[in-house]
C-alpha cells in the first residue's frame, strides 16, 4: 500500500542463548496504512509481540527491512532510536506496572513523559487535556491504588499519547479487565483513531475483540497467515448485528513474495492430508488443494 507508515519485508528475529536460538519472526511481510485501526493475534510465540516489539523499537530485527514513517530501523544509530522512540511511537502495556509509577498521581504519570518541556504550566495543560480526552479528567488527582484496572489503562494511554506520537502501539491493552471494561477502552481506541487520525496497532488473544477493528492480521509461526477485512463500517455493523460474529469480516489467506502461504493445520486434517504433499489442480478457474491418493487410501 503506497500510504503505509509500517512496512516490513521479509522480517526475521533471532534470539540467541549460549544453548539454543530461537526463530520469533521467520520472513514477516506485513503493511499497516496510515491512520489505521487494526489488530494482530496469534498465539503465544508466535512472533505478534515480537514484531510489536521492534516497530517500537525496543528491539532490532535480524534481518529484512523495517521502515516505520520512512525510518529504516536498521539504519538508526542509538541516538536515532531513543528519539524515534520519544517522538514516533507510543506504548500502552497490559501490566499497569509497566505503564505507571504507584507514588505519582496520574496527572504527574502522565506528565512524567514531558520531562523536556520546561514549562510546568504547559505539561499541566497538556496532562489534562489528554486525561479528558481518554475520559477521566476527573481522577487527575487519583494514584494508581485509587482507580480501577480500567482507570488505569485510561491513564495508560493518556501517557503513550503525551510526546504526540503518530502509532500507538498497545500490547494485550485489555488483557486484565473484565470484557465490559475491555469495550470501553476499544471504545477510546477507535475515538482516538476517528478523531485524532492516530495509527493504532493492537496485539490480542481476543478474538471477540479483535473483530471490532476494521482488519485483523492473524500471524502463524512468525509469518503473517491470514487477514480478515471488515465489510463496511465496523461501528454500524456492531449496532446492526447481535454479538457481532465473524460474518462481519471476511477472511482471506496471505501468499508471501514467492506465492507460498500458510494452511491452517485443520483444514489440512479435513483434506485428508498428513504429509507434506498435497495435489494442486485448477478446476473452473479455482485452484483445488487435495490429498495425494496414497494418502486418502491410508
Amino acid at each position: 500500500m503506497d500510504d503505509a507508515i509500517i512496512r516490513c519485508e521479509n522480517l526475521v528475529k533471532i534470539y540467541k542463548t549460549q544453548e539454543t536460538e530461537v526463530l520469533a519472526l521467520q520472513g514477516l511481510e506485513l503493511e499497516v496504512a496510515r491512520g489505521e485501526l487494526m489488530a494482530i493475534i496469534g498465539n503465544s510465540g508466535s512472533g505478534k509481540s515480537t514484531f510489536l516489539n521492534m516497530v517500537g523499537g525496543l528491539d532490532r530485527p535480524s534481518a529484512g527491512r523495517l521502515i516505520v514513517d520512512g525510518q529504516d530501523l536498521f539504519r538508526l544509530s542509538d541516538r536515532e532510536l531513543v528519539r524515534y522512540k520519544r517522538s514516533t511511537v507510543g506504548f500502552v502495556w497490559q501490566n499497569s506496572a509497566r505503564n505507571l509509577l504507584p507514588y505519582l498521581t496520574a496527572q504527574e504519570n502522565v506528565e512524567l513523559p514531558m520531562a523536556f518541556e520546561r514549562r510546568a504550566g504547559k505539561r499541566r495543560a497538556r496532562a489534562q487535556e489528554l486525561l479528558e480526552r481518554v475520559g477521566i479528567g476527573h481522577r487527575a488527582g487519583s494514584r494508581l491504588q485509587q482507580l480501577s484496572g480500567g482507570e488505569q489503562q485510561r491513564v495508560a494511554i493518556a501517557i503513550a499519547l503525551a510526546n504526540r506520537p503518530k502509532i500507538l502501539l498497545a500490547d494485550e491493552p485489555t488483557g486484565a479487565v473484565d470484557a465490559r471494561t475491555a469495550d470501553h477502552i476499544l471504545d477510546v481506541f477507535r475515538q482516538l483513531n476517528e478523531e485524532m487520525g492516530l495509527t493504532i496497532v493492537l496485539v490480542t488473544h481476543d478474538q471477540s475483540l479483535a473483530r471490532k477493528v476494521n482488519r485483523v492480521v492473524a500471524i502463524r509461526d512468525g509469518k503473517t497467515s491470514a487477514e480478515r477485512i471488515a465489510r463496511g463500517d465496523v461501528r454500524a455493523r456492531l449496532q446492526e448485528v447481535s454479538g457481532f460474529t465473524e460474518e462481519t469480516h471476511d477472511e482471506y489467506a496471505i501468499l508471501d513474495r514467492a506465492g507460498r502461504l500458510q494452511i491452517p493445520r485443520e483444514m489440512l486434517e479435513a483434506a485428508g492430508v498428513t504429509g507434506n504433499q498435497v495435489r494442486l489442480e485448477m478446476q473452473d478457474g479455482r485452484i483445488v488443494l487435495t490429498a495425494p491418493e496414497e494418502q486418502r487410501d491410508a
